[in-house]
């Protein structure tokens, strides 16, 4: 997907007695590709009916002043006897972005790269539960 924006209002905004105007424009093009492949087989083992699903997502995005990563891949495993049906996945995603912004005051440029999996968005979410697994450990 290909979008092209030219992008300026004015705004007024204020109080009864006093009304102020502010301006915003913006200029971009912003680039993006999203894919998400799978592959999906069936087969029996034994009683047992298997659909496994496994695939990987994924979405580059760009624009003037942003690139964004996302990578995944993951699994899963239906699997069903007479009535009964359970279902197996693990999934992993990767993400990673980097944004310039420019402070118009002073003319500085700042460059922020991050990047983040699935498991460490989770730990630097779950510091408690990491110290107590790995006290376990």
């Amino acid at each position: 997907m290909n979008v092209d924006t030219d992008f300026a209002v004015v705004s007024p905004n204020g109080s009864q007695t006093n009304l102020a105007r502010s301006a915003f424009t913006t200029v971009e093009t912003m680039r993006s590709l999203a894919v998400d492949n799978q592959v999906e087989a069936k087969f029996a083992t034994g009683s047992l009916q298997h659909t496994v699903l496994a695939g990987g997502p994924i979405s580059l995005t760009t624009n003037n002043r942003q690139n964004i990563e996302q990578i995944g891949a993951y699994a899963q495993d239906q699997i069903k006897l007479d009535r009964w049906v359970a279902l197996l996945s693990v999934r992993e995603d990767y993400a990673a972005s980097r944004t310039e912004s420019q402070s118009y005051a002073s003319g500085v440029t700042t460059v922020s790269p991050k990047g983040d999996t699935a498991a460490e968005l989770l730990e630097s979410r779950m510091p408690a539960a990491l110290a107590i697994r790995e006290a376990a450990e």
